[in-house]
């Protein structure tokens, strides 16, 4: 059982760049990489130490890179089909490690001069470098953005996909 806070360091990069091959064609390219890290505390006897030490042996580098092509259909507005290919390496628990490859659409467009959107849903399949479970499954996500003035803007992101767990019955668990 998890008790109390559990911290952690998490960096982000994450290039991207979009070339036009026509009108109404367009190629991006990606690529991310993540670096979560939970840092050490000092033992002291208190019930969060064994939390701090299982938690430690999510510490990841992943990579994952892509392409989309996309298709502006109406002209605030795009269709993208796209590929990723990518891996999870853990510094602490070499069993954990995965490969992934993700199919996706998304789609984006500008619905009012104040509001604009970006909406995703594809097939990932992560598949482990040892005999772990594998896992093929339905990933979502996307964002609304409200440009309410020119120096304020709220954004609402969402996102289901697979994430790293650390109960000894399951390698990974699917967020909402």
């Amino acid at each position: 059982e998890l008790t109390g806070p559990i911290k952690s360091q998490t960096n982000v990069l994450a290039p991207t760049v979009e070339y036009r091959l026509t009108e109404r064609f367009s190629l991006g390219l990606s690529y991310a990489w993540t670096h979560i890290h939970y840092p050490g505390s000092a033992p002291t006897g208190s019930p969060n130490d064994q939390q701090n030490q299982r938690v430690q042996q999510l510490n990841e580098n992943q990579q994952l890179g892509g392409a989309t092509l996309w298709w502006k259909f109406a002209p605030k507005a795009d269709v993208g089909l796209s590929a990723q290919y990518g891996s999870q390496v853990f510094g602490n628990d070499s069993s954990r490690n995965t490969q992934m490859e993700i199919i996706g659409l998304a789609l984006r467009g500008e619905l009012t001069s104040k509001l604009t959107s970006t909406l995703r849903i594809g097939v990932e399949h992560q598949e482990a470098t040892n005999s772990a479970p594998s896992f093929t499954g339905l990933i979502l996500g996307g964002g609304w953005i409200f440009q309410a003035t020119e120096r304020t803007q709220f954004t609402l992101t969402t996102d289901r996909a697979p994430q790293a767990s650390v109960f000894e019955n399951a390698q990974y668990y699917v967020s909402t």
